[in-house]
């Protein structure tokens, strides 16, 4: 007959250690133990319930009280000679677990009895390194003066001080950086504990990192800086005091962005401001990585393009899906990025500080259409304002009420279309491929464009058979 792995657990027990499997004795103390039974618990202890057999689950008693966090049975099972060094369950000390909870008395009352303080789980992970997210910095000073390594990192390369800073356990930093924890210490793909701290979303926690000579210019493999992780969970406050300490305007991420860019397409206009008066460049371009396929050539501006798939329009070829598709990204400026985003006040400081309201992009955007795209009246009507062309293209023929259709604020983009209709721009416009605005909307949505660009085109006489 074969044994199932249980089976042959317990009977490695009991050939290898002794105590076997659990009895009735051991089943009525674990029974206690979960109940919070004292009395129970002292009364099995002295009937002669063996507390280090392990139960039919593999389970002791002891991890059940701390699982409970119950510092009595804790203290009765270790006083009556349960094992301080066992595992639970899953193989792991019963140290971890503890830590894992986060309870400063039972860990005391483990390493007073004996316990490992360098215990890991089964992952690499140390009871210290649990301790650090979890628990207090009495318990961290604690199992570093019993030798545990307040440097020791786990199988990904996570230092005690990165499990605090992510928690934001405050008090816990504290005492790992007082007892020498690696401030710098960098993860294989380039995390500091600042990154870690930044994720907490705990203000308190990339402050103190800081504070104890964390390195803020240093980014991670891929590009990404402390500024823009910062921006990540809007920590605006400490990217501003990055920023004046020093950060590096020049840099560019895995999207070619520097920091002027994150912060013109986040809509930061006092964020903008500093890193203008830092030496930012205002009419610095992103450099967007290359595609990975290349762009196909538009055919010639008025000739139909010859592709299949299910008509949209109506004698003007036939319009595919891959033709109203996003083109690749192009290089952009500050004050791009700003329309983009519809932020009116990021824009006037980037123009204050000289940007030029009628540059075009290289591939032919200008201020008006970027700020179409975001969907936002007050930027398309700034925009307007600053004297650009109404019905300008970029280089594949896309105008402003094309790029207004498939913002991605559809909402926001109804008023934008009575707008700019109002204002004269041209609904019948196609780009190079033949696409009008009323193919996108007829075709993709979202259905309160169709309506509303349907609707306009009535009102100004076009015949909506033809249109499309």
């Amino acid at each position: 007959m074969t044994l199932s792995r249980l089976q042959a657990a317990l009977l490695l027990c009991c050939v290898v250690s002794a105590p076997c499997a659990a009895g009735e004795k051991e089943d009525r103390l674990a029974d206690a133990v979960r109940n919070r039974d004292h009395d129970g618990v002292k009364h099995w202890l002295a009937a002669g319930a063996n507390m280090n057999a392990p139960l039919a689950d593999l389970s002791r008693p002891l991890g059940w009280a701390i699982q409970r966090q119950d510092g009595e049975s804790i203290r009765l099972l270790l006083a009556a000679g349960a094992d301080p060094n066992a595992a639970d369950v899953y193989g792991n000390p019963l140290l971890a677990a503890t830590c894992d909870s986060g309870n400063e008395d039972a860990v005391r009352q483990l390493v007073a009895k004996g316990a490992d303080p360098r215990a890991s789980r089964r992952d690499g992970i140390t009871a210290l390194s649990l301790c650090a997210g979890n628990s207090t910095p009495a318990t961290i000073a604690l199992l570093a003066d019993k030798g545990a390594d307040v440097n020791a990192a786990d199988a990904k390369g996570q230092t005690p001080l990165m499990r605090a800073a992510a928690a934001g356990n405050i008090g816990t930093m504290q005492a790992l950086i007082v007892l020498g924890a690696k401030v710098n210490a960098a993860t294989p793909d380039g995390a500091t504990p600042l990154f870690f701290a930044l994720q907490s979303r705990d203000p308190q926690a990339p402050d103190l990192l800081l504070q104890a000579g964390a390195d803020t210019r240093v980014p991670m493999p891929d590009g990404t800086t402390v500024v823009a992780a910062a921006l990540d969970v809007r920590d605006l406050d400490f990217a501003a005091t990055v920023i004046r300490r020093g950060a590096d305007l020049t840099h560019r991420d895995k999207d070619g962005y520097q920091v002027i860019h994150l912060l013109a397409a986040g809509g930061y206009p006092g964020l903008v401001k500093l890193a203008l008066s830092k030496g930012a460049d205002v009419s610095s371009l992103t450099a967007p990585p290359p595609e990975s396929r290349p762009a196909r050539n538009p055919p010639p501006a008025g000739q139909a393009p010859k592709h299949g798939g299910n008509a949209v329009g109506k004698g003007k070829g036939v319009v595919t899906a891959d033709l109203i598709a996003a083109p690749p990204p192009a290089p952009r400026s500050p004050l791009l990025l700003a329309a983009t985003a519809g932020s009116v006040e990021t824009m006037k400081v980037l123009i204050a500080a000289g940007a030029d309201p009628k540059a075009k992009a290289p591939d032919g955007m200008t201020l008006l259409l970027a700020a179409a795209s975001s969907g936002d009246l007050p930027a398309v009507q700034f925009a307007l304002e600053a004297g650009l062309d109404l019905n300008a293209t970029t280089l594949d023929g896309r105008g402003v009420l094309y790029i207004a259709v498939r913002s991605g604020n559809p909402v926001g983009a109804e008023a934008v279309l009575q707008y700019l209709a109002d204002k004269g721009a041209r609904l019948d416009a196609r780009d190079n491929r033949g696409v009008s605005p009323a193919d996108i909307v007829n075709r993709v949505g979202p259905e309160n464009l169709r309506a509303v660009y349907n609707r306009l085109l009535q009102e100004h006489g076009f015949d909506l058979a033809a249109i499309r």
